[in-house]
């Protein structure tokens, strides 16, 4: 999990495809499912889209030495 915030973080949306299968799908609870978005290419679009409109700013992870 932690990889998978950290590329969020990171806004690297090239990356998702490592943290996500063609049968993962991504809801967005105050959005619905009417938007949901499944496998790598469709999830990383709808990500994009969603912190490009300002919606909330990903998570920061950092490991134990403070390093992101």
């Amino acid at each position: 999990m932690r990889g998978l915030w950290r590329t969020l973080s990171q806004r690297d949306y090239d990356r998702i495809a490592e943290w996500v299968t063609d049968d993962c799908i991504y809801l967005d609870v105050p959005v619905g499912p009417t938007l949901a978005a499944r496998g790598p290419v469709d999830i990383a679009k709808r990500l994009q889209v969603g912190f490009a409109g300002g919606v909330r700013e990903p998570r920061r992870v950092y490991d134990a030495s403070g390093d992101l």
